[in-house]
């Protein structure tokens, strides 16, 4: 039935009752009900955002720790040794330790370095600004007062590489050489204000070889000139590449190498120009330190987030603290409010079971043995004492941790980083991501989405609560206006009876 609107509420002025307090009572019952349904709605959506906070925090962390990404990942081979490099100031050569690179001294001489065919092109103009952006954009058959002369007109036609191009007078310089770019031809076309021409280099650099058995075409420049395009830019000679030329620790025979970076046993080189006969000198030496660093972070934040679940798990519900009703926060100023709240939302996740999974799961990942690799006190990690109603705690001896790093980081790296495999559930990290998967994936397609559902179905039942109530009220309403309507009529009869019989005069 729909609620009554707009029924005229008369209130107790004839027969001086308190019409709303007694209504209010009448209909207390109601009320209840749907502030019940309130509360319990309340819960389900503290519950969910408790659940949700917690997921984003699992999810950062595995982010920032579990991730080969991440700021401080520990699956990450480089996070657990960095390297210091000792190398004269522009020395022509840079030199990168990568994660498996070793302690050491070496030597790099480069005779030449490695280049890519090319054609380069005569100055076009004779300013020294060259062609403008609004030159490069226009029609090519437009441009005039050039150093090359007139500017090719009609049809214009030639291939590099194999792969032909037809242009006309109307098409820019610039939609000639993005053409050119974004084909199989394998070159780039470019043309630079400072040096004023255009210039064809190959994508690939090397030494050309013509001899080779399989196809090294990509390593020079073929081309056909049909309209005389190219040539009258000067584009008419090709320079073949070279391959770098590099002597390692006093090799005997040259490394050939047709790029400008060599990378050895973990040792990344990028020749820059040559170096002499005499090459260049340079010092690894490792840097556990930062390594040291981002372990302890890990431990910090760790113990933080595991304290923060078990808190969660742990902490019991005061019943006496449920969530407010309109009529309560009536009564309460901001500040009560706000601590009956932060009261009232304890102990929503005591005891679940997954939550209760997860926090057993991540400490007993704590006391494994990580394979050959050993426990994790060997390398100065510690779990506190198991103390009743406390998390479990890892403790570290940064002196220990560093002189295991110093030893042997493959080892550190095994038991803290290292990925699984068919005999081996991986190091430390590895586990506790997939611990954490495990939970997240489990709340987001169970415990969220039947919080989720049971918000849209209270939502559903305190709107039918609140039409009945409204209903019930305006029922009582109804009633009370009734009664003061005949009490008004009574008191009429009586005022005009009295009138009747009480109004003669005495003698």
């Amino acid at each position: 039935m729909a609620a009554i609107q707009n029924t005229n509420r008369i209130t107790g002025m004839f027969s001086g009752m308190d019409t709303d307090a007694l209504v209010k009572a009448m209909a207390m019952g109601q009320q209840t009900k749907v502030d019940k349904l309130n509360q319990k709605k309340q819960q389900a959506e503290w519950k969910k955002d408790q659940l949700t906070d917690l997921n984003n925090k699992l999810r950062i962390f595995k982010e920032t720790y579990g991730s080969v990404m991440g700021e401080k990942s520990l699956i990450a081979r480089k996070t657990f040794s960095s390297f210091n490099v000792d190398i004269a100031d522009n020395a022509g050569v840079r030199i990168t330790a990568l994660a498996t690179a070793k302690n050491g001294s070496h030597n790099i001489r480069v005779d030449q370095i490695a280049t890519a065919a090319s054609m380069f092109g005569t100055k076009i103009t004779n300013r020294t600004t060259g062609l403008t952006d609004q030159e490069l954009n226009a029609g090519i058959g437009t441009l005039t007062g050039l150093a090359i002369g007139d500017a090719p007109n009609g049809n214009i036609e030639f291939s590099i590489n194999g792969v032909d191009f037809s242009f006309t007078g109307s098409d820019s310089l610039k939609k000639i050489m993005d053409t050119v770019n974004k084909s199989k031809a394998g070159v780039t076309m470019s043309y630079l204000q400072a040096t004023d021409r255009i210039d064809i280099v190959s994508n690939t650099m090397g030494e050309y070889d013509a001899l080779a058995e399989t196809p090294n075409a990509a390593k020079t420049i073929t081309f056909t000139d049909t309209s005389g395009f190219l040539g009258r830019f000067g584009l008419n000679t090709v320079v073949n590449g070279q391959d770098a030329i590099v002597y390692v620790d006093g090799e005997q025979i040259a490394r050939r190498v047709d790029s400008n970076t060599l990378t050895l046993d973990g040792i990344q080189m990028n020749f820059v120009r040559a170096t002499g006969e005499e090459g260049v000198d340079y010092t690894l030496s490792a840097d556990y330190k930062p390594a040291v660093e981002t372990i302890k972070k890990f431990v910090e934040e760790f113990n933080a987030l595991i304290k923060e679940l078990y808190d969660a798990y742990s902490q019991k519900a005061d019943k006496d603290y449920i969530p407010l009703t309109d009529e309560m926060r009536e009564a309460m100023s901001e500040k009560e409010i706000e601590k009956w709240e932060e009261k009232a939302k304890e102990g929503l996740l005591n005891r679940d079971a997954t939550l209760g999974k997860l926090v057993d799961t991540m400490r007993g990942i704590l006391t494994k043995t990580f394979g050959d690799f050993g426990k994790l006190s060997s390398i100065g990690l510690n779990t506190s004492k198991y103390l009743v109603g406390e998390s479990v705690q890892l403790e570290i001896d940064e002196e220990k941790l560093l002189a295991a790093l110093e030893s042997n980081a493959d080892q550190v790296y095994g038991m803290l980083g290292m990925a699984g495999t068919d005999d081996s559930d991986g190091g430390l990290m590895q586990q506790m991501n997939k611990a954490m998967d495990s939970y997240i994936a489990d709340i987001k397609s169970r415990d969220i989405q039947n919080l989720t559902q049971s918000i849209t179905d209270y939502t559903k039942s305190i709107k039918e609560q609140e039409d009945k109530l409204e209903e019930v009220t305006e029922k009582y309403y109804l009633k009370y206006a009734k009664l003061e309507t005949a009490m008004s009529k009574m008191q009429a009869q009586q005022s005009q009876m009295s009138s009747m019989f009480g109004g003669g005069t005495q003698s």
